[in-house]
């Protein structure tokens, strides 16, 4: 079984650390630049699925862009 490999990481022009991964997944965390997004981190596994999370606004939610749906934790 092959492990996910990181290909690289940075800033985007948000301010927002990312991580990019051999997948076709990516990552990124949102330092606090914008209060809509404070405290937010996102994860998307590349295959069609997503993962968002906003600790300061205390929601989560995982997308399936295959279906079309997102689920609110």
């Amino acid at each position: 079984m092959s492990q996910k490999q990181v290909t690289g990481s940075g800033y985007n022009s948000y301010g927002n650390k990312y991580t990019s991964y051999s997948d076709g997944g990516y990552s990124y965390k949102n330092s606090g630049s914008s209060d809509s997004s404070k405290g937010s981190s996102y994860y998307n596994t590349g295959k069609g699925h997503s993962f968002y999370t906003n600790s300061d606004k205390g929601y989560s939610y995982h997308e399936n862009h295959n279906q079309g749906t997102r689920n609110y934790k």
